[in-house]
């Protein structure tokens, strides 16, 4: 293997400057753009978009006072400023068209598909096998979700950002000055604003200098001590706050021991053949013995591969580079509502494709005097990427809509999450008959499962059987007492039913679940306005301008104000500041 004992390894030229660099710079990125074209036609779907993007307040006001909200606030128990405030600018500029938010997801992947070109360059030492990093990069399969999903603009960010935070570093490392240190630093911030799984970048600072000088000293430790700190910090909020995706996948002890040796050979597993890939994985079958047998498999890949690689060095870093990358979402410490994810391998996906470039060069130096070995696997190679650019185009192409995507889903992954999503589409097209099938095949796989039981009530209340809603949202009440949003369904039949009492009544005990829910606040000022109580009515509309002040919450203050007689009193409303 070539030595690694400084940045400019074998002369390569940084900066893509030469013939081929810019050559494989313009091929890498039209890779990129061809690989995830389609998610230009995409609509938005039903799976968090509402609560990024359709239904947020945070993004509607792109201004100083708006920025200093977002950079203020947590957001569903993350704190992921930078997110918002891209967001933020998407409005700006296209309202809720989705094709604007799509094609700067899309122009992201181009532009992190350069950045791994340019940080590759640095770390094998030659343009070929750094572009095959690249292009693996640019088309694989499991990188669609990433792209074709807006909101994990998170994943384009973070990376962005995690990416420049190493090449700065490296940079730092061949040729001194402070600023290009100090400009890491500040990249690696930007990135943990953007999502937290940025957090493992200083382990792979010190994976590139054992890359690279052969030894981990104590000085090595010392210099990364910024990016410890910010990496700590990171980790206490989200940890604190209880950042999550939503409930934790059951399984108990047993899935917290060894899903992370089942997610290790699973993502490896679909990183190198790319099948059946889904928005959702069911916890495999067999229960925790299931999980065993895969862990054990798993342990067994991890011990032929340190035997088999542990001479080389640039092997064995690609290795630990996709484990440690991977450390925050293998589930040791449970989170969200299902095992494991594509976009969790954006970044992580790179360890396994600096094996397959380190195989390929020992491949074609093992045979430089023999050119056919040498054609065979260049021609596999390009096989392979156009086998994987048009299983990304056709995976993009699953993520068209709400329909599509859940469709596939079910298909594949049948589970009461996709059930209830699919069922939550055909609700909003205005066809709750097919809505009502979907939500109870959910409910066979799981009748307890919260979101069927009240999406299956709210199809009944859209068909006019409020008796029907109105036991079913009883029963989810019965099951789940802490939640809020039954009582606030059954607040809303209660006022379809002319039942005012009973509709404040209820939604009072919603907002004692979620005293701080905009949307909560704002439907009981509406029962109060209805049964005359235009004090309380203020008093909740003036609570929630004060958590998000929204124009039309504003609006309605005002109109209170002014209704009263009280004009004065309103003007703050009627002329809001944002």
């Amino acid at each position: 293997m070539r030595p690694f004992n400084n940045v400019k390894i074998n002369g390569v030229k940084l900066y893509c400057s030469d013939k081929s660099g810019i050559l494989a710079a313009t091929a890498a990125a039209a890779l990129a753009f061809v690989a995830m074209q389609p998610v230009l036609h995409a609509g938005f779907i039903n799976w968090d978009e509402s609560i990024y993007v359709l239904g947020n307040p945070l993004i509607r006001d792109f201004s100083f006072h708006g920025a200093a909200r977002i950079f203020s606030s947590l957001h569903y128990g993350l704190y992921k400023p930078l997110t918002m405030l891209s967001f933020a600018l998407d409005y700006k500029l296209f309202g809720l068209n989705p094709c604007g938010y799509h094609a700067v997801n899309l122009l992201f992947h181009v532009a992190n598909t350069l950045l791994v070109l340019r940080l590759f360059r640095v770390l094998l030492g030659e343009t070929a096998p750094a572009f095959l990093v690249a292009a693996l990069f640019a088309a694989h399969p499991m990188h669609v979700e990433s792209v074709a999903w807006v909101v994990e603009r998170k994943d384009m960010l973070y990376s962005f950002f995690f990416l420049l935070s190493a090449i700065f570093y490296l940079d730092w490392k061949g040729k001194s000055g402070s600023w290009r240190l100090a400009a890491s630093v500040a990249m690696f911030a930007l990135s943990l604003m953007s999502k937290p799984m940025g957090v493992t970048l200083p382990a792979v600072l010190l994976l590139f200098d054992w890359l690279r000088g052969g030894r981990l000293t104590a000085a090595l430790f010392r210099e990364k001590l910024p990016y410890f700190a910010l990496s700590a910090a990171a980790l206490f909020v989200s940890l604190s706050s209880g950042g999550t995706a939503g409930a934790p996948p059951s399984g108990g002890l047993a899935l917290r021991v060894l899903a992370p040796l089942y997610n290790l050979l699973f993502y490896a597993g679909k990183l190198i053949f790319p099948a059946r890939l889904s928005a959702v994985y069911n916890t495999p079958a067999g229960g925790w013995q299931g999980l065993a047998f895969y862990s054990a498999l798993c342990c067994c890949a991890v011990v032929l591969a340190v035997v088999k690689f542990r001479r080389d060095r640039l092997m064995m870093a690609g290795l630990v580079f996709y484990a440690v990358t991977l450390l925050p979402v293998l589930q040791i410490v449970p989170f969200g509502p299902v095992i494991a994810a594509d976009r969790y391998t954006y970044i992580p996906s790179l360890g396994l494709f600096i094996v397959v470039a380190q195989g390929w060069r020992l491949w074609s130096e093992k045979f430089a005097d023999k050119p056919q070995p040498r054609r065979f696997a260049a021609a596999f190679l390009c096989a392979l990427l156009l086998v994987f650019t048009a299983l990304s185009r056709a995976r993009a192409r699953v993520w068209e809509n709400s329909f599509t995507l859940w469709t596939d889903t079910v298909r594949k992954q049948p589970n009461p999450m996709a059930y209830s999503a699919l069922a939550n589409a055909w609700l909003a097209a205005g066809r709750p008959d097919i809505a009502s099938r979907y939500f109870a095949e959910a409910l066979k796989l799981n009748p307890a499962h919260l979101a069927s039981l009240v999406g299956l009530a709210n199809a009944k209340s859209a068909a006019g059987d409020l008796a029907g809603a109105l036991a079913g949202y009883e029963a989810a009440v019965r099951l789940y007492p802490g939640h809020a949003y039954p009582h606030a369904n059954i607040a809303s039949i209660a006022f379809l039913k002319g039942d005012t009492a009973r509709a404040v009544a209820e939604m009072k005990k919603a907002l004692e679940l979620a005293p701080d829910s905009p949307p909560l606040l704002n439907a009981i000022a509406g029962y109060y306005t209805a049964g005359g109580d235009y004090r309380n009515a203020r008093a909740a509309l003036i609570r929630s301008y004060e958590i998000v002040p929204e124009r039309q919450t504003a609006a309605r203050l005002c109109a209170l104000y002014c209704g009263a007689g009280d004009c004065a009193s309103g003007l703050k409303y009627c002329r809001p500041k944002n």
